[in-house]
Parts: C-alpha cells; structure tokens; sequence
C-alpha cells in the first residue's frame, strides 16, 4: 500500500495542477528519514474546531478516518475503505455516532459501493442499499426535518 499526498494548484497560466509527494519523500523532507512513516493525517481547523483525516499503513484494511474535534472533545465522523477481503472489489463507507466519550463506538450506517457492469445501466442500478443500526440512529428521507426548513443543504433546490 502506498501512502501519498497530492497538491492542487494553479500555474502561472491559470492552468490546474496536481503534484504528488509519496509520504516516504515527505517524511524524509521533515528530517524523518531513520523512521518507518507509519501513516499521516490531513488537520483543517477554525477555531478550537477541527477535521482531521488519517490513514495508516495497513495492507489489510487500507482506510482513510475522518474525525472532528471541538475543544477536548473528539468526534468520530467516518471510515472509508478500499476494497478488501471482507468487501473483494467494494469501497466501503461507514458512519458514527460522533461524541467518542458518551455515544457508541460501533458505525450507525454504512454503504457498500463498487464498479458494476455499466452496458445499459438506468437510474436502478445507481441505487444503493444503506446499512442503519436503529438502536443508534433514524433513517430519514432526504427533505425530512434535516433542518429548520426541512431541507438538507445538498438538496434545497431538488
């Protein structure tokens, strides 16, 4: 499993560039060159609030985590995995409760996605099947009461 980060940028000609750094490269940039990078993780924070997306070497279940922080307090947002021996050929995404100290550490939700055939694919075959835990969670349709309008913001125009 390779570990790399890619930077997006414009040039001089307003053209979008992509350049990757492999995490090896970047960790022997930073003077860590004695030591196994293990994995690395993406920080964006406003405030005392914080996204944070990590991934580790793991020839196994290779993932990458999102998590959210407030202050102390940690949140555990998401895991999203490539194919693997439990999913052959399927990316799996898997949601939490958020609040790692008071609320369950088991995922609420999943989906499992791969790549089908696409030869005379319609809508149906882009459907697709979400796991939920109803001990933890509540299923709603998109439009009901995600917010004080009832919209989610992805769909306020649908």
């Amino acid at each position: 499993m390779k570990i790399k980060f890619a930077i997006q940028y414009q040039d001089a000609q307003n053209n979008s560039q992509t350049r990757e750094i492999p995490l090896a490269l970047l960790a022997k940039l930073a003077g860590l060159d004695h030591c196994g990078a293990l994995g690395a993780q993406l920080i964006v924070e406003r405030g005392d609030e914080s996204l944070v997306a990590s991934t580790y070497q793991s020839h196994d279940f290779p993932s990458i985590t999102v998590d959210g922080k407030k202050g102390d307090s940690l949140l555990w947002l998401s895991e999203n995995e490539l194919p693997n021996s439990d999913y052959p050929g399927k990316f799996t995404s898997r949601l939490y409760a958020g609040d790692c100290d008071t609320e369950t550490d088991c995922p609420i939700a999943a989906v499992v996605s791969g790549l089908g055939n696409k030869e005379g694919a319609g809508p149906e075959i882009a459907r697709k099947i979400i796991h939920v835990d109803y001990d933890y969670a509540v299923a709603r349709q998109w439009g009901e009461a995600a917010d004080e309008h009832g919209n989610l913001k992805e769909h306020e125009n649908d």
